[in-house]
């Protein structure tokens, strides 16, 4: 899965109110709210996100890592330029060979599965819902 830890708007407001947010409703309105409803941005962090995707799915790294608390970094400007990092792998482990992850299997006690990919995947949806076709 995934969370929104915070957004700051090129205006310098700043918003860590998220532990509420759980629902794709929520998510939502927050991405709208962080792009000021621009789909140019939205477009084009979609296209990063499946981007990352891929490469995620295809990297030996990747799958031979548990990635825990890990993070999206998102930044645009008033040009619509807009990027996103992977970041945060202070706590990636590598995992006993031959163990691989798939980063999609539901976590259970044992099996380190972390979801990377199932919030990813879930952050895609969400995002293509709001690009226009």
């Amino acid at each position: 899965g995934f969370r929104i830890e915070g957004i700051k708007k090129a205006d310098g407001t700043c918003n860590t109110n998220f532990k509420k947010t759980k629902h794709k409703e929520q998510v939502t309105k927050a991405m709208a709210d962080f792009v000021d409803g621009n789909t140019n941005i939205l477009k084009k962090y979609l296209m990063r996100l499946e981007e990352l995707r891929t490469a995620l799915e295809k990297s030996e790294f990747f799958k031979s890592h548990e990635v825990v608390g890990s993070s999206l970094l998102f930044v645009h400007d008033e040009t619509e330029l807009a990027r996103v990092w992977m970041i945060d792998f202070g706590k990636t482990v590598k995992l006993p060979p031959p163990q691989t992850l798939d980063h999609r299997e539901p976590w259970v006690e044992g099996n380190r599965e972390d979801g990377y990919l199932w919030g990813l995947d879930n952050l895609i949806d969400i995002l293509q819902a709001m690009v226009p076709a």
